[in-house]
């Protein structure tokens, strides 16, 4: 359907552009490697794949208080955010195919003081990035973690 329409438009140009019947017969030629072209090109056009990744978050420590956690959106543009976390706290996902990167904010406020907390990133169930965080003296801390693919 589509090599007709190309052909009818290029009939088109042809009797526009070129009414002497003297050049009609290679015209012809011309039009049929013309469609030829077009049809293997059309073919030959890879479809580009989607690779989705599989992102795990992981939270670890002895905050002794409950932490709120922002991450990377799998859908739409507002980040998703979870209040209330108890640690440990482990998050699959898979994140929005056209992303570039995933992360995670993670904050926790009057938790013990001096206390450490681990967030990890997986992809595909491998480690690829990792940060720990102390807290200050009155137990406050913020940690930001992210991962860019390549």
């Amino acid at each position: 359907m589509i090599l007709n329409f190309m052909a009818r438009i290029l009939d088109f140009v042809c009797d526009l552009y070129l009414p002497m019947k003297i050049l009609r017969p290679s015209i012809l030629f011309n039009k049929s490697i013309f469609t030829l072209l077009i049809f293997f090109s059309l073919v030959s056009c890879k479809k580009e794949e989607i690779i989705t990744k599989e992102i795990t978050y992981q939270l670890s420590g002895s905050f002794g208080k409950n932490v709120t956690v922002k991450y990377t959106p799998t859908g739409g543009t507002l980040a998703n955010v979870v209040e209330n976390v108890e640690l440990p706290w482990q998050k699959i996902v898979i994140p929005n195919p056209t992303n570039a990167s995933v992360g995670l904010i993670v904050a926790g406020e009057k938790g013990t003081p001096n206390a450490i907390v681990t967030a990890k990133i997986f992809v595909d169930g491998v480690e690829e990035r990792s940060i720990n965080a102390t807290t200050n003296a009155n137990g406050d801390f913020v940690l930001e973690l992210d991962y860019l693919f390549n």
